[in-house]
């Protein structure tokens, strides 16, 4: 299973033709998740540092990161990234991905399609609590800040000021999809 700690720098200015334009975190499809087990998941826990400038141009998308497997951030800046073929301006939740977002910023990111700073997919999952998700954009579609087809669970944090073209400013709940809110 491979693991990729990111506690601090900067990884920017790259792009890819698929999905990912800065990461891509690979799973094991035939792997069952086990809480607290990577269950053959590639797994990223950002602690720090910046992902901005990037570009996913085709794929699913993913500006800066794609999730197939696991991804935790607990502080740390994604800020700048462009999904221009697809879906999500800064993250791409695929399969049963899964993010756990504790901490930091995710902002000013954008997608020409759906989910201007995330993406879900059915089966993926968000759980966020005591982030901050602002000034994303769906240039062309809908959820300014997220549209998700699986499940979002969030028990505090900020989404603010993103936009959409068609619907959702914040979070756009398609047909599959589960919105989970708790706290304040």
């Amino acid at each position: 299973n491979t693991e990729i700690y990111m506690s601090g720098g900067t990884i920017s200015v790259n792009s890819t033709n698929g999905n990912g334009g800065a990461i891509r975190i690979h799973s094991n499809t035939n792997a069952t998740y086990k809480p607290g087990k990577n269950g053959g998941h590639a797994v990223m826990q950002m602690t720090g540092g910046t992902i901005s400038g990037n570009t996913a141009a085709g794929g699913v998308g993913g500006g800066a990161i794609d999730v197939a497997g696991r991804l935790s951030m607990s502080n740390g800046k994604i800020d700048g990234n462009h999904a221009s073929g697809y879906y999500g301006g800064a993250i791409t939740i695929r399969g049963t991905g899964a993010m756990t977002l504790t901490g930091g910023t995710i902002s000013n990111n954008d997608s020409v399609k759906d989910g201007g700073a995330i993406y879900i997919q059915a089966g993926g999952n968000l759980t966020m609590s005591n982030a901050t998700i602002t000034g994303n954009e769906s240039t062309g579609a809908a959820g300014g800040a997220i549209l998700t087809y699986g499940t979002v669970t969030m028990s505090s944090g900020t989404i603010s000021d993103n936009t959409s073209a068609s619907g959702a400013g914040a979070i756009f709940v398609h047909n599959t999809g589960v919105l989970n809110m708790s706290g304040g």
